[in-house]
């Protein structure tokens, strides 16, 4: 007999369309830093700028995104155990 997964009803099933977003929200970081690091000497020429300043503006960027991690990850943490299907 082959193996069959177990059906969980109690378990929501993802959406497609879910997928897709978070999958587009999980691309968006890599293809900004990207786009950004080719215009990085641009950007301190035109500001009339240090190279270590516009370097700052990626620190802050990637700073930035950390945050936001920290602060998504502790808001689904904590939805998640208030959750009723516990």
């Amino acid at each position: 007999m082959p193996f069959r997964a177990l059906d969980m009803p109690d378990q929501p099933r993802l959406k497609l369309s879910s997928i897709v977003i978070l999958g587009s929200l999980a691309g968006l970081p890599p293809l900004a830093i990207d786009l950004y690091l080719p215009a990085l000497p641009s950007l301190t020429r035109g500001l009339h700028a240090a190279a270590s300043s516009g370097q700052l503006t990626l620190t802050g960027f990637v700073a930035g995104l950390a945050f936001g991690q920290l602060v998504a990850g502790a808001r689904s943490l904590r939805e998640a155990q208030q959750s009723p299907t516990h």
